[in-house]
């Protein structure tokens, strides 16, 4: 899998790069997290660091080494804020998710039910439904960043032969 950096060479931080601000609600969540944990928002929505080097990847980009580009610079952090445009919408599921987990990335994650039928293992993100409170939220991404346990469970999935995965999600890769 590509770009998978070690816990130690990531900034302990939730990426999100958005072009716009339409999606209200997920405006309002990542704004909720970064109170109480790190946020590296480099888009053109709440953006409070730079865009990567080389620009902001335009929108809908099949261009490999644009793809490429991005996945490096955001590969630079332990989390990303993959969040579904449309919400929970049962069966849909973007590129976001995949992306991420792709890169070494965990996915802060909110969309369909679907997705674990999608997923090499249910520890694999961080479904925002399961916090109760931001507070509980940041406590699980401090764990994950600083405890070599937690990040190891996120990512026990890479260490298992790919067979176990479910073939959906092979062919995403």
């Amino acid at each position: 899998l590509p770009i998978c950096k070690r816990r130690e060479a990531r900034v302990p931080a939730v990426a999100w790069l958005a072009s716009d601000c339409v999606a209200q609600p997920r405006v309002s969540i990542l704004r909720s997290i970064a109170d109480a944990f790190p946020v590296f928002s480099m888009g053109e929505c709440l953006r409070n660091a730079p865009p990567p080097a080389g620009g902001l990847p335009q929108r809908g980009a099949v261009d490999p080494a644009s793809h490429a580009s991005f996945q490096r610079a955001m590969s630079d952090y332990m989390f990303y804020f993959a969040v579904e445009n449309a919400g929970a919408c049962a069966g849909y599921a973007t590129e976001k998710v995949w992306m991420a987990l792709s890169r070494g990335s965990v996915p802060l994650y909110f969309g369909t039910d679907d997705v674990y039928e999608l997923l090499p293992d249910r520890d694999a993100i961080v479904d925002l439904r399961e916090y109760d409170s931001v507070e509980s939220l940041a406590k699980k991404l401090h764990a994950i960043a600083t405890d070599e346990r937690e990040w190891a469970k996120a990512h026990a999935w890479r260490y298992r032969d790919p067979s176990t995965w479910p073939r959906e999600f092979r062919t995403l890769l």
